[in-house]
């Protein structure tokens, strides 16, 4: 399956992000998997969620070109292989409700719930809106984690959410904000890496990373948030299967995860790499 170009769309005159023409890419790699994820899916479960923590405005303007383009909510509710339900959760309100009206307007068909608020606070409201695996109805879920910085995702949230049966597939913020933050993160009483690790002892981690290994910190924080994915079940990832996305000047930004306690999970995932256009590998960082 080809990585399939976003199509140009008209301003529609709501609220639209400005994104960098790598976002496009990223928007791709997560339709990508979708695509495989729910029709690879749809006879082995009976229920498909789709969950996204952080799902914006579902418009974005291409800085590079003025284009507008969907984003991930908008691709997710064209996919051919539809979820039964998708989950939109957004803490800015005119994005929010943009998001709303967009959906209202062109999938209004389709079981749609919208939660607006800082996701680390409505874990549980997220949680109600899936619905319960029993007996023969069995639910699986699809979660899209892609935060604006490190302080805008709690571990405990994953931790949480990851109690239910699915995959994750994360925008770890390592090189656009943990490199070009570290001096403040690194002060004694900021707790933001604490809460996004979700643990105690990361400057004891950090300092051993630096003596035996000298990568950068942006590095250090993606291997170890996904040491703790490990911890919760989640196969090992392995550094082929890591992306490192790159600006228009060639500068590293994120890194790109994915997280699935099956092994078919992992399959897709290489398939949806293998679809997209470009990947770079975890070794570059």
């Amino acid at each position: 399956m080809m990585s399939k170009p976003q199509n140009v769309i008209k301003d529609d005159g709501f609220c639209k992000e400005n994104i960098g023409k790598w976002s496009t890419e990223k928007h791709d790699l997560i339709n990508n998997y979708a695509e495989i994820f729910s029709a690879g899916m749809k006879n082995k479960w009976k229920y498909r969620v789709y969950l996204d923590l952080f799902s914006g405005a579902g418009y974005g303007k291409v800085r590079e070109t003025s284009e507008i383009v969907h984003t991930s909510p908008l691709l997710a509710l064209n996919l051919k292989n539809k979820f039964n339900k998708y989950i939109f959760c957004e803490i800015e309100k005119e994005k929010i409700n943009a998001l709303k009206q967009r959906v209202k307007r062109d999938y209004s068909e389709i079981n749609v719930s919208y939660i607006e608020g800082d996701v680390n606070r409505c874990t549980e409201t997220i949680l109600e809106e899936i619905p319960q695996s029993s007996g023969e109805f069995n639910v699986l879920c699809f979660c899209v984690v892609d935060p604006y910085s490190l302080k805008n995702l709690v571990f405990k949230t994953i931790k949480k959410i990851s109690e239910r049966r699915g995959d994750f597939f994360v925008l770890i913020p390592s090189y656009v904000d943990a490199n070009r933050n570290i001096g403040d993160y690194t002060k004694k009483n900021n707790r933001i890496v604490e809460r996004f690790l979700g643990s105690e002892n990361w400057r004891d981690d950090w300092d051993d990373f630096q003596r035996e290994k000298g990568y950068k910190f942006g590095f250090f924080i993606m291997t170890q948030f996904c040491e703790q994915m490990g911890k919760l079940g989640y196969f090992k990832t392995k550094p082929e299967d890591v992306i490192i996305k790159k600006g228009s000047k060639n500068q590293p930004l994120y890194h790109l995860v994915f997280f699935s306690r099956h092994k078919r999970g992992i399959d897709f995932w290489k398939k949806a790499i293998k679809s997209s256009e470009k990947q770079l590998p975890l070794f570059n960082g």
